[in-house]
């Protein structure tokens, strides 16, 4: 991921972090993710246009944007 361009409002973690999510996640949407008890706006980093995350599914989380979390679908 380092070779990705990063917008300067966005901060990637040093390690991925998981969370689960709570409200469904889409391109171009942002949903909601619980994490450590509480609950994120949450957006997908550089999604595909047909992914989507539904409810209950884990995801990693990798970066924060301001206060949404920026994250990634985790590998099955």
């Amino acid at each position: 991921m380092s070779s990705l361009s990063i917008p300067s409002n966005s901060q990637l973690l040093p390690e991925p972090a998981l969370g689960i999510t709570d409200r469904p996640l889409a391109y171009g949407q942002n949903g909601r993710v619980k994490y450590k008890g509480t609950y994120w706006s949450a957006q997908l980093y550089q999604p595909e246009p047909t992914t989507v995350v539904s409810v209950g599914e884990p995801v990693s989380i990798i970066g924060i944007r301001g206060i949404t979390l920026l994250v990634t679908p985790t590998a099955s």
